[in-house]
């Protein structure tokens, strides 16, 4: 659930949530996915912000560089 509204109200009931690059995390480290730096790029040609810094501390989190992409 990426809608700030939406992840605070599922904080204050105490559900546990998942961002889009947090599943794409996920996938990448189970073997689904053979890189992120691509799909992040399709995810920002379909109009999604990425924040750059955060974009590159999740191909740190799994070890890609974005020289990779």
């Amino acid at each position: 659930m990426d809608d700030a509204r939406g992840r605070a109200l599922a904080e204050l009931n105490g559900f546990r949530f998942i961002g889009t690059l947090g599943w794409l995390i996920r996938a990448k480290k189970a073997g689904l996915v053979p890189a992120l730096g691509p799909l992040c790029e399709n995810l920002r040609t379909a109009g999604r912000h990425i924040d750059e810094r955060l974009l590159t501390t999740v191909l740190q989190a799994v070890e890609e560089t974005k020289a990779e992409k």
